[in-house]
């Protein structure tokens, strides 16, 4: 047992049942699984490198058609949310954004999930599901 809250396969079922099943509208109520997602988002931007408000709201975007499809939220939600958790520094005029190397409180994730990639994670939990349904119809 790790002394993580949030572990490496933990991470990976929660995220793609959150984002292929879907839950309802909004974020998560748990606040674990809100994490997942928002971290998911954290690992698809680049360190160290500052977003214009639209480069971000793209990066968000993006995040929403190839991972999230079926989280029902809008990216400014998100961008606020990840603000909000610290997982995002923003700048206070609003002009730039970058990512909080520091900000996810210590124990909560494995550090294995920092090379995770989400979008290769529902990729590749949507290839098992159709396998599945093949199986299945055999």
């Amino acid at each position: 047992m790790s002394n993580y809250q949030i572990g490496a396969e933990k991470f990976k079922s929660r995220l793609s049942d959150l984002c292929l099943k879907g839950g309802g509208t909004g974020l998560p109520r748990k606040e674990a699984n809100k994490h997942i997602l928002l971290k998911s988002i954290s690992l698809t931007l680049e360190k160290d490198t500052d977003y214009s408000e639209g480069e971000f709201n793209e990066k968000l975007q993006i995040w929403l058609n190839l991972v999230g499809e079926k989280v029902d939220v809008d990216h400014v939600s998100l961008r606020r949310e990840l603000v909000d958790a610290r997982y995002i520094i923003r700048e206070t005029d609003g002009s730039k954004y970058r990512l909080n190397l520091s900000g996810v409180p210590t124990g909560m994730f494995d550090p294995e999930i920092d090379g995770y990639d989400p979008e290769q994670i529902i990729a590749e939990r949507k290839e098992w599901i159709e396998k599945k349904k093949q199986e299945y119809m055999k």
